[in-house]
């Protein structure tokens, strides 16, 4: 179901995923294709996101897909059919928009596909209701038009604050890397473990703008006046005239009783970071609700595989003892205490712990003895899709 015909628009619409003009992905085209269906070769390492929409477009094109779409179309409601116990079938009730009629309809299996880069995490910041600039989300920024010559203030160092910056505001700083590496390679294809603590932000101009002064990074906000700031370590700037929030986003299943998914502080309970692990049946899968340190859309693809074998019966899930214990442990090697980091997964081992459900990961020990060749360059290269 979709609630609007998906593609780039210039508008803006509250708890619908967007991007600004310009914003170019910050994984390559190699490791982001879908594994069917490969990226085109003429199209640049890190594309344009008028690139990816194009991309989508192909896909859908090349496997006939826009006939199962329902376009204009709100989901009000997923429950369990009256005889989930025995059928694990769900009811989910739908609006179409642009008749407003209600209808339900029952499916023997459902994938919840929303994301979690909707909704906008709006922090509290004591003085903020008192400033008298203008307060935006980076969900709500499409340009810079209009902010030229503007003294403006950017709070949070992820992508999107570090997109559009003058003071750039950060609790924790991170690591800022450049998307192509000393010998002309994409980044994401040159396999590191130097830096894990954090989420990285992909940036290749902030390095720069720091250095010659025209971005200033400055410590977290102790408070805001009616035109001005207070940074934690006692420094202030004043006549600032807009106030940025990078501050990521929320997410949530309203659709879904908390009896189902109850999520709590961007923390949810849910094997693999896919199934909720109390369901007498296993017919519900969340995917990509996680926050790669690479590219998502192998990653939702491979839990999509999984996810669709399960549906089957040819995957069996464990008990749901060992579920909870997966989910405790997975919880307990969070590397850093935020909204931001309790989802986040890294991309080549969460795709080989797919890949194992599924039965798709190449046994390399055997390959090593059939086509070494072969089996050293996935070892020791790219995890490509």
């Amino acid at each position: 179901m979709e609630e609007i015909d998906y593609g780039i628009t210039d508008e803006v619409e509250e708890g619908q995923a967007c991007v600004m003009k310009s914003t170019v992905i910050n994984t390559s085209k190699e490791m982001k294709s879908y594994s069917d269906f490969p990226i085109q070769k003429e199209y640049p390492f890190y594309m344009h996101n008028k690139y990816v929409d194009k991309y989508f477009h192909l896909y859908e094109d090349k496997f006939g897909l826009k006939k199962y779409i329902r376009f204009q179309t709100e989901v009000k409601q997923l429950s369990q059919d009256e005889d989930f116990k025995n059928s694990g079938k769900w009811k989910l009730t739908i609006m179409d928009k642009k008749t407003n009629t209600i209808e339900d309809v029952v499916f023997d299996a459902v994938m919840v596909c929303t994301g979690h880069h909707a909704e906008k995490n709006i922090p509290i910041f004591k003085g903020l209701s008192d400033f008298q600039g203008k307060v935006v989300h980076t969900h709500d920024f499409k340009t810079p038009t209009g902010y030229e010559g503007k003294r403006v203030v950017v709070i949070g160092i992820g992508n999107s604050g570090g997109d559009v910056s003058v003071y750039l505001s950060t609790r924790r700083g991170s690591w800022i890397i450049h998307r192509i590496v000393e010998n002309g390679a994409p980044i994401d294809m040159v396999r590191s473990s130097s830096v894990t603590v954090a989420h990285p932000t992909i940036n290749d101009a902030l390095p720069n703008q720091i250095a010659s002064g025209s971005i200033i990074v400055k410590p977290d906000i102790k408070q805001f006046t009616t035109f001005g700031v207070e940074f934690t370590d006692g420094t202030f700037v004043d006549d600032i005239d807009a106030v940025i929030l990078g501050t990521g986003y929320i997410f949530g299943f309203p659709f879904l009783d908390k009896s189902v998914i109850d999520v709590q502080q961007t923390k949810v309970d849910m094997y693999m970071l896919m199934f909720p692990p109390n369901l007498e049946r296993h017919t519900l899968a969340i995917i990509g609700c996680f926050q790669p340190l690479g590219a998502i859309m192998p990653l939702s693809k491979m839990q999509s595989r999984l996810a669709t074998r399960v549906f089957k019966g040819d995957v069996a899930l464990p008990s749901r003892d060992e579920m909870w214990a997966e989910i405790h442990h997975r919880r307990l090697r969070q590397n850093v205490e935020s909204q931001r980091h309790t989802i986040q997964v890294d991309y080549v081992t969460y795709i080989i712990e797919l890949a194992e459900m599924v039965g798709c990961n190449p046994n390399l020990r055997q390959k090593l003895l059939t086509d070494p060749k072969l089996a050293l360059k996935c070892i020791f290269g790219p995890c490509t899709p």
